[in-house]
């Protein structure tokens, strides 16, 4: 079983307002800060064995967990995506650093579609 995790220094823990464990691979914890809140998405993708259906399934609610973010949070989605995006940007110049080394791996198309958005 895969279990996802947010550590929280003692000092923040008061900045604390919500946790929610979404499943074993997104959680969401929500925190105060000086201009307002910030929502903290960490994620555990799928790797590329597993099945296709499992991988959109988890995009499909990850998706769903951001809709639920208040519009006004800072939002920061972290974790580990098990995907390599390479270095072709076309397309994609806001996802993908123009010097990542690696190439792309069958997960990165899920990565990106969901990076660049519905607006495409």
């Amino acid at each position: 079983m895969v279990t996802v995790a947010i550590g929280i220094s003692s000092k923040l823990q008061p900045s604390v307002v919500e946790v929610t464990p979404v499943d074993e691979r997104i959680m969401r914890v929500r925190m105060k800060h000086t201009l307002g809140f910030m929502s903290l998405v960490a994620v555990y993708a799928p790797t590329e064995m597993r099945k296709t259906e499992e991988k959109e399934m988890f995009y499909a609610k990850l998706d769903s967990v951001l809709d639920q973010c208040p519009p006004r949070d800072t939002l920061i989605v972290l974790g580990d995506f098990n995907a390599t995006t390479g270095n072709v940007r076309d397309g994609y110049e806001l996802c993908v650093a123009p010097m990542a080394p690696v190439p792309k791996n069958t997960n990165s198309s899920l990565l990106l579609n969901f990076e660049r958005g519905p607006e495409g």
